[in-house]
């Protein structure tokens, strides 16, 4: 479905693939179930995804969805019905300056699919990536503008040469900037364009937490064209660019080295409005 722009598919999980009836004249069941500010699919009753969204204050509409590419392509509906959804299991409101907060009780599918390199456990989000390989997580559900991010960091295997932190000014998965940390007490801030990363710049920071499984906070305050990143409440540095118009992404990032893979855990994932 690549050729379908401005659309974001989600790769679902081997246990949907084999639930659903492939091939012409098959009849699927499709049943999405919404709660709050989620969302969880199934097909013919097994569970595909559930990932948050960002419903309106008021009532919002339901439908139906087809496509054809280069020949036309024919779906029929029937049995479309809309029951009551259940009620939200916590009706506790995220504070007013808190635009996204994730505590990883769950993979929200914004994140992607669990695989081999992210899964959660334990309210934490943990990233392995492949040997000599970077994980660029962006979030897919939300674009923001002006924001204040703060992640918790920790570094459970690997050596202190590579580094793991937070995302910011993401358009896609080539051009972001970053705010990262190695255990060493290094903090590092930079660019990525067309997927080649730059350090632009490199810090001590006397604050941080140092050695594996330590725990450090990052946090890169955005206001307009201005960034300023801290570790533990120390500022580090700022970067200034012209922040990308109708908002950015946010996201964590994650390194592994050329002979060990390293892990990295992220717990706490708060948006909030700047002060």
């Amino acid at each position: 479905m690549s050729h379908a722009q401005g659309k974001r598919w989600l790769i679902l999980p081997a246990s949907a693939r084999e639930a659903a009836h492939k091939g012409l004249g098959k009849t699927n069941e499709l049943r999405v179930v919404t709660s709050g500010d989620i969302a969880t699919v199934y097909i013919n009753g097994t569970q595909a995804a559930s990932l948050r969204g960002y419903p309106a204050a008021n009532v919002t509409m339901v439908g139906l969805y087809a496509e054809s590419f280069n020949e036309p392509h024919t779906f029929s509906f029937s049995e479309f019905s809309v029951r009551r959804g259940p009620t939200p299991a916590s009706d506790k409101e995220l504070p007013d300056d808190v635009l996204f907060a994730d505590n990883f009780a769950t993979l929200d599918a914004g994140w992607g699919n669990t695989d081999a390199a992210q899964s959660v456990a334990g309210n934490k989000f943990i990233v392995k990536p492949k040997l000599d390989g970077t994980r660029r997580n962006l979030y897919r559900g939300r674009r923001f503008d002006d924001v204040d991010i703060r992640v918790k960091v920790v570094q459970r295997e690997g050596g202190e040469e590579l580094a793991g932190g937070i995302i910011f000014w993401g358009v896609d998965y080539g051009d972001y900037y970053f705010a990262l940390f190695r255990t060493n007490g290094a903090a590092l801030i930079g660019q990525s364009i067309d997927g080649t990363p730059k350090v632009r710049i490199q810090a001590a920071n006397k604050n941080m937490n140092r050695g594996l499984g330590q725990s450090n906070e990052i946090r890169v305050l955005v206001v307009g064209n201005s960034a300023t990143v801290y570790v533990n409440d120390q500022e580090v540095g700022k970067m200034t660019n012209t922040a990308p118009k109708g908002g950015s992404m946010v996201g964590v990032y994650a390194e592994s080295g050329e002979t060990a893979v390293y892990t990295w855990e992220f717990s706490d994932f708060v948006v909030r409005k700047p002060k």
